[in-house]
């Protein structure tokens, strides 16, 4: 007699039924989903219990697989066998991509929160000139005025500026003047904020010989106007006797990626140079700090000449140098930002990298009371001028000089901190660094 037979004809239905049907279906299947499969492994059978990763030691979908999906995308390889699942030069050109990123993640030093700024102002010598030639016109001006008044007056940078401008629509002489991004060596590896449509040129010293070339020129909407090299009309001491100039303009936002590279194959003892920008055209609400000067030349003092760390501290401390700089601050939005004037938290700060640059406590005197400031609206679309009248910066500008002892080429670059009414929040402003050239 058979015991139980229920129980035994449920097992022959489940093991002739049930269990042909549910491996069948997992073959069809392939199991669970899963990133990444090379077509040989895809028919293969695979237990849904959880397995380790050889990568990183992180969970997979089977016990028979050898990847995680996260190592598998990252390396382009099969989670089952491990085999390349892209051709070979697919592969290479993955990895080149991969690492141009992390090349321009690297190069991009400074976080968004805090990037650089900084545009094309007016000299003074412009100023007065475009003054002068606007009070000889009873009229606007026509196109064939304004283009000899350009040819006579504007530097490379911007006379080529103008010729994309002439090309693809008459510009206003503010456009030209004080419109775009200026970007020159200085500023390399720096993160340069800019609104859509603002246009940005790259102005670099070069010679007939070696010439700059773009070897990434990456983002939405990045388009490129003109590359061209101009004599330079007044080359600083040490500096070549060209400029390269590139115009670039962000129409949309989001982030571009500019790299340059210059050098002469030929000539074996002809260092290769690369500089590169990130165009960072995010919206935002952050006031624009830019720094102009009339000249970026400036005559030593025989009296910091060679002068020590311990010299310019002891008494009778020497005054700083004197310069004719001016720092301006533009709200870019459509809404009022206010700020405190003249409170101890508005701060200058001035730093100096070069030969012969040192920095010393300043030895002044100062009253004890703790000044708040006053509120200060900026409209939009207005400018905050600060004069800097000498290399003084810190508490009050007076607390820190910075000094340059020997000639040469100094590396500038002005930070504004502020502070907001009400909530005591304070902000940071920090213009692209510049080049100056110190000569006896």
């Amino acid at each position: 007699m058979i015991a139980n037979p229920p129980i035994r004809m449920k097992e022959r239905i489940v093991k002739r039924f049930v269990i042909p049907i549910l491996m069948s279906f997992l073959l069809l299947t392939g199991g669970p989903a899963y990133a990444a499969i090379c077509k040989k492994c895809q028919s293969l059978f695979r237990l849904p219990a959880k397995g380790t990763c050889s990568e990183c030691n992180a969970a997979t979908a089977s016990k028979s697989l050898k990847l995680c999906p996260s190592c598998s995308k990252k390396n382009g390889r099969c989670e089952n066998c491990g085999e390349l699942l892209v051709s070979k030069a697919e592969a290479e050109r993955q990895t080149a991509l991969q690492a141009e990123k992390q090349a321009a993640e690297k190069q991009a030093k400074y976080k968004q929160g805090s990037p650089f700024l900084g545009a094309l102002a007016m000299t003074a010598a412009q100023t007065e000139a475009f003054s002068k030639w606007q009070a000889g016109f009873s009229e606007p001006p026509g196109v064939e005025q304004t283009a000899q008044f350009m040819q006579e007056h504007l530097d490379p940078a911007r006379l080529a500026l103008f010729r994309v401008f002439a090309e693809y629509g008459m510009p206003t002489l503010d456009q030209v003047l004080s419109g775009p991004v200026l970007l020159d060596d200085a500023a390399d590896g720096c993160t340069v904020q800019v609104n859509p449509g603002q246009f940005v040129v790259c102005n670099l010293p070069a010679s007939g010989a070696s010439q700059w070339q773009p070897t990434m020129l990456r983002g939405k909407g990045l388009i490129t106007y003109t590359r061209q090299t101009f004599a330079n009309p007044d080359p600083a001491p040490g500096e070549p006797d060209d400029i390269f100039v590139m115009i670039l303009k962000v129409t949309s936002p989001g982030t571009a990626l500019v790299q340059l590279r210059s050098d002469q194959p030929w000539n074996a003892d002809e260092p290769v140079r690369q500089i590169g920008y990130t165009l960072d055209a995010e919206p935002t609400d952050r006031p624009l700090a830019l720094l102009s000067m009339p000249s970026r030349v400036f005559k030593l003092h025989p009296d910091l000449k060679g002068k020590t760390q311990e010299q310019l501290t002891a008494d009778p401390q020497p005054d700083p140098p004197t310069v004719d700089f001016t720092l301006r601050i533009l709200n870019r939005s459509d809404q009022p930002f206010e700020l405190m004037r003249g409170s101890d938290k508005e701060q200058i700060k001035i730093e100096l990298t070069g030969p012969g640059a040192i920095d010393a406590p300043a030895y002044v005197k100062m009253s004890r009371e703790i000044r708040q400031g006053k509120p200060f609206t900026l409209k939009p679309g207005k400018w905050l001028s600060l004069p800097i009248k000498r290399l003084s910066h810190g508490l009050r500008g007076v607390s820190q000089y910075a000094y340059w002892t020997r000639p040469g080429k100094y590396k500038l670059k002005v930070t504004y901190r502020g502070i907001q009414p009400g909530a005591d929040k304070t902000f940071t402003l920090e213009c692209l660094p510049v080049y100056l050239h110190v000569v006896e």
